[in-house]
């Protein structure tokens, strides 16, 4: 049944807002191009451009892919820079970019997709967007205000998201556990994962489906204790760090993640579960049938903090010529009228609470023509579901910096550790190696 859900959300949402944003006053002196730089195919941007071309005749939006048969869409910045090598590779990218923008050249506009944002931000290659925030253009109202103050870096704001991901976390049905509305922390929920298992577990029960993903969670709990890019300091050879390491290998041991062959069955049970905070399984509930984590919570860090990122964020080149052309760009990509579009997650609340739900009501009418019986009526539930992602939402209060070479350092390093015999040590000083220089290069 999720997977039929899946597929409506994919294939019958096609509702569009007609309530957009006020329009953009642009001055331009005859034809005016503005370049967009972006690491992979980024299907959002390309729309926003050529609807924003069509509304600003004056205006050429060229969008410069480096590597035009790869979607970032589709793959988060640690994937791509793991698996792709070679001259697509994002390595190569930030080198390219590296090197044009160091030179006082680049893109008026530049997708921050695979970059270290925090790189360029402190070494002032892009612009603060802070004033454009108060030129009332910008309509900071339809905006989390938390999230926006998480997004500054080294005194300033220096990219905007288009989207976001924040994280939710639940534990199955069949175990009791009081989970706190405000937020929970990973570890805690692994550690009363571990106690209900001690007398054992069956064939296909399992605290988490994968080992490194596992990691990944406890890692992000901690991310602020380990790496600090603001100082440019890393703890990778912490006993902290290395905690993580061996309790994450001991539940793998102890038999606790499935192993390859029960990896992916059907029939598997997991003990809590993880997922962002966009995921319409928050309405498996209203099609009729029950959900084995009907209760969702936002993840928080260890300080109790919950963070949240965006993979397509966007900052202005602080040598460009267009800033405000790239501005009024940006400021669209942001609007109602453009997040409103099907397909989109949108970091605006009026488009959330127009567009985005006009898509779920319709979602949801679509599975009643298809022979689905609801638990309510389709505009109720999608007032439901809306009204939990603004909750959710509302509790963000910072934003988790990475950088994508330094994160794909880790995978590698964690991901041989996990399936060969190193000591949690090793690998920990050997990720602090090479992190630090990297800090210092």
């Amino acid at each position: 049944m999720k997977k039929y859900i899946s597929l409506c959300c994919i294939l019958l949402i096609t509702a569009c807002s007609n309530n957009a944003d006020p329009g953009l006053a642009l001055e331009t002196q005859g034809k005016t191009e503005l370049t967009v730089s972006t690491y992979g195919r980024n299907t959002y941007l390309e729309e926003a451009a050529e609807i924003f071309m069509s509304q600003h005749q004056d205006v050429s939006i060229i969008v410069n892919t480096f590597a035009s048969d790869i979607s970032v869409d589709a793959m988060d910045a640690v994937t791509m820079y793991t698996n792709i090598q070679g001259d697509q590779s994002p390595e190569k990218y930030i080198k390219n970019m590296n090197t044009s923008i160091m030179a006082g050249s680049g893109s008026d506009l530049i997708a921050m997709d695979v970059l270290p944002y925090y790189k360029y931000a402190e070494s002032g290659y892009l612009e603060d967007l802070s004033p454009y925030l108060e030129d009332g253009q910008f309509l900071q109202e339809n905006f989390y205000e938390d999230m926006l103050k998480a997004l500054r870096f080294s005194g300033g704001i220096y990219m905007l998201p288009t989207d976001y991901t924040s994280y939710l976390t639940g534990v199955h049905y069949l175990y009791e556990q009081n989970l706190d509305s405000n937020g929970m922390k990973i570890s805690d929920i692994v550690t009363s994962g571990v106690q209900a298992f001690e007398g054992g577990n069956q064939l296909g029960e399992y605290i988490y489906h994968d080992a490194f993903e596992l990691f990944s969670l406890l890692y992000n709990e901690n991310y602020s204790q380990i790496l600090n890019l603001v100082d440019k300091t890393c703890q990778y050879d912490s006993v902290l760090f290395t905690n993580i390491l061996d309790r994450c290998k001991q539940i793998q041991n102890d038999g606790l993640i499935p192993n390859q062959q029960r990896n992916g069955e059907d029939d598997n049970l997991y003990y809590f579960t993880f997922d962002s905070i966009w995921t319409q399984n928050l309405l498996t509930p209203y099609f009729g049938f029950g959900d084995e984590y009907g209760e969702m919570v936002p993840v928080t860090d260890s300080e109790g903090n919950v963070y949240f990122t965006g993979l397509h964020s966007f900052a202005i080149n602080h040598n460009s010529d267009n800033k405000d052309i790239a501005w009024a760009f940006l400021n669209y990509m942001l609007s109602e009228e453009m997040q409103s579009r099907p397909g989109t997650f949108p970091v605006n609340k009026k488009a959330l609470e127009n567009g985005y739900k006009q898509q779920i009501i319709q979602m949801l009418n679509e599975a009643i023509e298809n022979g689905i019986a609801l638990n309510g009526e389709p505009e109720e539930i999608a007032n439901l579901y809306v009204e939990n992602i603004k909750q959710f939402s509302g509790r963000i209060n910072i934003y988790c910096f990475k950088d994508p070479i330094i994160e794909g350092i880790v995978e590698q390093e964690v991901t041989a550790y996990l399936s060969g015999n190193q000591t949690a040590e090793d690998t920990g000083r050997s990720i602090q190696s090479k992190v630090s220089t990297y800090l210092s290069e």
